[in-house]
This record gives structure tokens, C-alpha cells and sequence, in this order.
């Protein structure tokens, strides 16, 4: 521990040449896989609501950690406009990744991608929430 002007900084562990470079390399695989899946929703090769309705334990381990609005963008025929417009529709933060959101999340994206008439969003919320509706 170093202490710095009263507080007490933490030193964080020396790491082996070995173990960053395995380290390196697991971000590498990470990051391609990310970047195929992306370019195959592009290309249309994955459906996306296939990708978004897989449960999270089941999903491949570099999918986890994605954003499910650079989901979203990835897909055809969706651009940042209409990705953010769905997401504030099914009521999803633009900060969750998808091993992160709940089963209603993932219904409620599902519903607005099949065109459905979702569970209440944000909007419509707050709008109940004021007695507009």
C-alpha cells in the first residue's frame, strides 16, 4: 500500500509477462467474435431476434458482453435513430449489455422488433405516472 496525502492508494498485483499476453490474446478472440457477429447480422446471416432470445447462459461467451444497442445497430435496416427508438420503446437502458437484461427486457425488445405493441416503455410510463393516459 502507498499512501498518498492521507488516503491509501491500493497497488494492484504485478502481473507475468505470460499472464498478460494470455490476457491479450482472450480480449483478441473476445473482440473478433464480437466483430463476426456483427458482420453476420449485417449480411443477414443471423436473425437478430434469434440472437436477443437466446437466454444468457446459454449464450457464446464473447456474445455476453455486447451492448444490445450495438445489437441493434448491427442488424439491417436498423441506424442509430430507430435502434434508440426501440429501445426506449421496450424500455432498455442503451448501457445494457445483453447477458445483462431481464426477461422482460428481452420479451419487450422481441415484441417491438416483431412489430408488436410492447410492454409499457419509458415513455408511456412516465406518461401513466403523470395521469396522462
Amino acid at each position: 500500500m502507498t499512501t498518498i496525502a492521507e488516503a491509501t492508494v491500493p497497488i494492484p498485483p504485478r502481473r507475468s509477462t505470460a499472464q498478460r499476453m494470455a490476457a491479450l490474446t482472450l480480449a483478441n478472440i473476445i473482440r473478433s467474435e464480437r466483430a463476426d457477429l456483427k458482420a453476420r447480422l449485417r449480411r443477414g446471416e443471423v436473425d437478430l431476434a434469434d440472437v436477443i432470445a437466446t437466454p444468457a447462459d446459454t449464450l457464446p461467451c464473447a456474445w455476453r458482453g455486447i451492448l444490445v444497442y450495438t445489437l441493434l445497430v448491427s442488424a439491417r435496416r436498423i441506424g442509430p435513430t430507430k435502434a434508440d427508438r426501440i429501445m426506449r420503446r421496450a424500455g432498455v437502458s442503451h448501457r445494457k449489455h445483453l447477458e445483462g437484461i431481464t426477461i422482460r427486457q428481452r420479451d419487450a425488445l422481441l415484441d417491438v422488433l416483431a412489430g408488436r405493441d410492447c410492454t409499457v416503455g419509458a415513455d408511456d410510463w412516465q406518461a401513466l405516472m403523470r395521469g396522462a393516459a
